[in-house]
């Protein structure tokens, strides 16, 4: 009944076409193709596994990234994102959840131990109310059958990424983060929303191989 109630007084709309009725129609539904983004994570040179370059070993810390679809896919990821992370939509978080855990159903790419997400600082944090890769990471822990733990810590209060360029995103995250717990000789999955440059990823990664992950593994729901 409290649902009902909702959807009368604030009606959910298309976000491709308008149509009332849910945040993404059956119709425009039908449209969306998400193939994977496979491509190194510093020259974005496309290659079967989103491995990283050898060339571009020695500056990335990341072995391999892998993304569900482009940023700019059509739109309709960009506006979920938007409405989930700014907007506080949970339909739209609900639904990046669903197709991120079809994409781990038909794409099985990974060989993890631990599933990391990146972690807001605190304050952030209480500010939004939830971590969006958090909740991502939980769904991939869900279909991959991987514990999920909370082990990065954000020992900064930056300022948001998306409002930077690349040389003042590389300062604003520098000694930006920590770990809290024992990862010697595991393998990591970290997950997050969106790769952009690649610089927060990139972070975190650095921060796990040197507290003794073998291998770090990034994943995203949209690559810019």
């Amino acid at each position: 009944m409290f649902h009902k109630l909702l959807s009368y007084l604030f009606p959910q709309f298309c976000i491709v076409c308008g149509v009332e009725g849910t945040i993404i129609c059956s119709v425009c539904k039908a449209g969306i193709v998400i193939g994977g983004v496979y491509a190194c994570p510093v020259c974005h040179k496309e290659n079967k596994d989103g491995m990283c370059c050898v060339s571009c070993r020695s500056v990335c810390a990341l072995e391999q990234h892998i993304a569900m679809v482009p940023y700019h896919n059509m739109e309709i990821f960009p506006k979920l994102i938007q409405q989930w992370k700014y907007e506080y939509n949970q339909e739209a978080g609900e639904c990046i959840k669903q197709y991120v855990s079809n994409f781990l159903e038909d794409n099985q790419v990974f060989s993890i131990d631990i599933i990391v997400p990146v972690p807001l600082h605190r304050r952030r944090l209480a500010e939004r109310g939830f971590n969006q890769a958090e909740q991502i990471a939980r769904a991939c822990a869900k279909k991959l059958c991987v514990p999920l733990l909370n082990i990065l810590i954000r020992t900064r209060y930056t300022s948001q990424q998306a409002h930077l360029q690349r040389e003042d995103r590389l300062k604003n995250l520098e000694d930006a983060f920590s770990v809290s717990s024992d990862i010697v000789g595991k393998r990591l999955l970290l997950v997050d929303d969106v790769f952009t440059t690649g610089t927060t990823l990139n972070e975190c990664a650095q921060v796990l191989r040197q507290a003794g992950a073998t291998s770090v593994v990034g994943f995203t729901v949209a690559r810019g």
